[in-house]
């Protein structure tokens, strides 16, 4: 079984040093690998060739990792197609893994993993940004719905019955690997979460990249492709925990911006003032922050675990930011296909 690892790569050089020799480094043997070079302007080419790895050249303006994975996958020559980002690390026994579990395994299509617990990006945004993906993925269910192409691998029967990645929708980094998932499933091909196949990201995130990511090229795509399936997944980050997380945090919102209107309207003494805000705005913001608090509990102890209590100090308000941006990209999106649609 030859597995073909396609890897998008956009002024990706740096992330290649680290990544390629990695592969390198696999215990499987029957791989080949190809670097999709989308319209670099820095040593992309140069790294591949360093490093003796097949590179297709996408020219003119960046395509996009949906692009440049199918031309990839075209002129591959494996029965898995192994998608890869260029700023993941594979360990040396990832290939492995994935080719025992295909041949043991004759009826799944397609395998994903996850992210671990240890990020090469040392900043507070990057390792809160991992930790929360690679804690998401640990508690989904095996028997997946959708697909993730950090790390995922797809039989080629599979990928050609459903046509691939949608190139035209999908012209910058966004949701086409779960778009991708949801056709797959829909065909009724199995996809499979497979918890311990586990890789390093050495991205590093700031809050900017982290919420233009997010909300741009997260939220509002998935928004309204849930919105045209008419179906949110009860997994990953759509589970009814979140759901009810997100609408807690607006919750806190309300009430800290009830009591703080309330309080201007009618200036007082500070013990008055106290008394103002805790009946009942103090009292529901706080039964609010409770219940988010309680919802993730599972998320905090492992978080307290990994990186201590000052982490999940900090986290928590990070983690109510994203509550809030999520849903409002998800409403705009809403508005917005409701005003399509109409």
């Amino acid at each position: 079984m030859t597995i073909s690892v396609i890897v998008p790569a956009h002024n990706a050089a740096g992330y290649l040093r680290h990544s390629l020799p990695a592969l390198q480094r696999s215990t499987y043997p029957a791989f080949e690998c190809i670097v999709v070079d989308d319209a670099s302007t820095d040593d992309t080419a140069a790294v591949c060739q360093a490093f003796a790895v097949q590179r297709v050249g996408l020219t003119g303006a960046a395509h996009g990792p949906a692009t440049a994975r199918n031309r990839g996958a075209a002129v591959s020559q494996g029965d898995i197609l192994l998608f890869l980002d260029a700023d993941v690390v594979v360990r040396p026994e990832t290939l492995s893994r994935l080719a025992a579990t295909f041949q043991n395994e004759t009826t799944v299509a397609a395998i994903f993993g996850s992210y671990d617990d240890r990020p090469l990006a040392a900043n507070f945004v990057s390792q809160a940004k991992n930790l929360l993906h690679h804690f998401t993925h640990q508690q989904a269910r095996p028997d997946a719905t959708t697909f993730w192409a950090g790390c995922g691998a797809i039989r080629r029967s599979a990928w050609q019955a459903v046509g691939g990645f949608d190139e035209q929708r999908y012209r910058r980094p966004s949701i086409e690997d779960i778009e991708l998932g949801y056709r797959l499933t829909a065909a009724g091909y199995p996809i499979r979460l497979d918890k311990g196949l586990l890789v390093t990201h050495i991205k590093r995130w700031t809050l900017l990249s982290l919420l233009r990511s997010d909300v741009r090229d997260r939220a509002w795509p998935w928004a309204w492709l849930a919105l045209e399936r008419r179906r949110l997944p009860n997994d990953l980050n759509g589970h009814t925990s979140q759901r009810v997380s997100a609408l807690l945090t607006w919750g806190i919102v309300g009430s800290v911006a009830g009591a703080w209107l309330h309080a201007r309207r009618r200036p007082a003494s500070p013990p008055a003032f106290v008394q103002q805000i805790a009946p009942p705005a103090g009292l529901t913001g706080l039964g609010a922050f409770a219940g988010v608090l309680w919802l993730n509990r599972s998320l905090y102890r492992f978080l307290w675990r990994q990186r201590g209590f000052g982490f999940v100090l900090a986290f928590v308000p990070l983690h109510l930011l994203y509550y809030l941006y999520s849903t409002t990209a998800f409403g705009l999106a809403a508005l917005a296909w409701r005003a399509q649609k109409h």
